[in-house]
């Protein structure tokens, strides 16, 4: 009897011992607090277990003038993004995630149904966003945050005016005069803002007019002094880079990496024609890699030269007399071809069809055995293919441009960050009254 006694003692204590630790490691791996836990948190990147759990989750959106084009809108995210990074770096008890807008039908897309919206990760990878900033498609914030959950307050912003002593400092100035119709009404009944997000409805219990000049930084200071939960800046085109075009900028331009399967799209249109990138690429998962090559293993090279006309809404406006006729842009392809010893060019253009059998049959008429390309896929949306024509353009030995064009800087850019030579990069195509002879582009290395 003694010894069944002292047993039952021995288990009663050590049993108890046991889920004593057990309820510890509990706590320890999902928090005290009940909310979500770290792998959801970090699948929009930038949390660690130390600290997601026990962060508050408050988002930034925004939104871009309807008029503008893709590539714009790609520029603006390098102004925004920085901004949520910085808000991260100094708001050290809440978790800011960058709520990214949905891509709608886009002035130069013109195959593309106004109803139809496409998500970022048709045509970007989400988890290099991630990596570089907390990120959600804005799908996944509604059913995050809820339909019916109101934001804190919807800012539409505007150029604070100028002043004639040339002070250019920050300026912002809230509930001002709206230069144009606030874009989001008071409804009588519930007393809460509404606006149309692209496809989404968006209710806010604020709406107002901003003036604002200056950098994303200064609009950092705004949001945490005001304690916002939830802030969306509209016209975010106002928004100025915090340093453009050093290692900072380079970084947030990095994170916005093609698709792999676009990637994949524009590798197989070059197998097929049998053309060669000027760049060793591979792939892994979703990540890409490249590096600027002179030689490969493949016994035959069919390298390439790029290009980029872009005519139609640029012959309309003061850009007119910048961009060259069809016979002047042949000659200057002519030209570059001869010089760089190459047989086949790829042609990015928005050129009426007209104009680009005219270009095609000048080029192989002065050079006949030369190659001309152009992409065509009438089964993937117009996005898709400027992307590819972007991509193909990037891959190519030598790449020449259209001035005053985001869609040549984005190729730049692109093709900055593979590591090509700024001789093999920055070039445009010149008027015709200075067909050979014209400036080039601004180069903004990587640094």
């Amino acid at each position: 009897m003694q010894s069944q006694t002292s047993y039952l003692r021995f288990y009663h204590i050590h049993y108890h011992h046991w889920v004593t630790l057990l309820l510890i490691l509990i706590l320890l791996v999902h928090g005290e607090s009940g909310e979500s836990t770290d792998s959801e948190d970090a699948s929009l990147g930038h949390c660690d277990n130390k600290s997601c759990s026990k962060k508050s989750r408050r988002y930034l959106l925004y939104n871009v003038n309807p008029g503008e084009g893709f590539n714009l809108r790609r520029d603006i995210y390098i102004r925004v993004a920085p901004l949520v990074k910085s808000l991260n770096e100094h708001d050290k008890s809440n978790e800011w995630v960058l709520v990214l807008p949905p891509w709608g039908a886009l002035p130069h897309w013109r195959r593309t149904n106004p109803d139809v919206f496409f998500p970022w990760k048709t045509f970007f990878q989400l988890d290099k966003i991630r990596e570089y900033v907390p990120a959600m498609e804005i799908k996944e914030f509604m059913d995050e945050s809820g339909y019916d959950n109101p934001l804190d307050i919807v800012f539409q912003l505007q150029h604070y005016p100028f002043e004639e002593d040339g002070d250019w400092s920050d300026k912002i100035e809230s509930g001002v005069t709206c230069d144009f119709d606030l874009a989001y009404k008071k409804n009588p009944g519930t007393k809460l803002y509404t606006g149309q997000f692209w496809n989404q409805p968006i209710q806010a219990k604020a709406a107002k007019c901003m003036a604002f000049r200056g950098q994303s930084s200064a609009l950092r200071k705004f949001i945490i002094e005001n304690g916002y939960k939830s802030v969306m800046f509209d016209r975010a085109e106002v928004i100025l880079w915090d340093s453009y075009g050093d290692i900072n900028f380079w970084t947030a331009r990095e994170s916005l990496v093609f698709s792999t399967r676009l990637h994949q799209l524009a590798l197989e249109f070059l197998k097929r024609n049998g053309l060669t990138p000027s760049i060793n690429i591979s792939f892994v998962g979703d990540t890409r890699t490249g590096s600027n090559v002179s030689s490969t293993n493949l016994s035959i090279r069919r390298e390439y030269l790029g290009t980029h006309l872009r005519r139609a809404d640029f012959m309309l406006g003061r850009l007119a007399s910048e961009i060259p006729s069809v016979p002047s842009t042949a000659r200057q392809i002519i030209h570059k071809l001869k010089q760089l010893g190459l047989a086949n060019v790829f042609i990015a253009t928005d050129a009426a069809k007209m104009e680009v059998i005219e270009l095609k049959n000048q080029i192989q008429g002065e050079m006949p055995g030369t190659t001309v390309y152009f992409f065509r896929n009438e089964k993937i949306s117009d996005g898709e293919c400027a992307i590819l024509d972007q991509i193909i353009c990037s891959f190519s030995k030598h790449f020449i441009g259209t001035r005053d064009s985001t869609f040549t800087l984005r190729i730049f850019e692109e093709r900055e960050i593979l590591g090509f030579s700024s001789d093999a990069n920055f070039n445009y195509l010149c008027p015709d009254q200075n067909e050979m002879n014209c400036e080039r582009a601004t180069q903004w290395r990587k640094t």
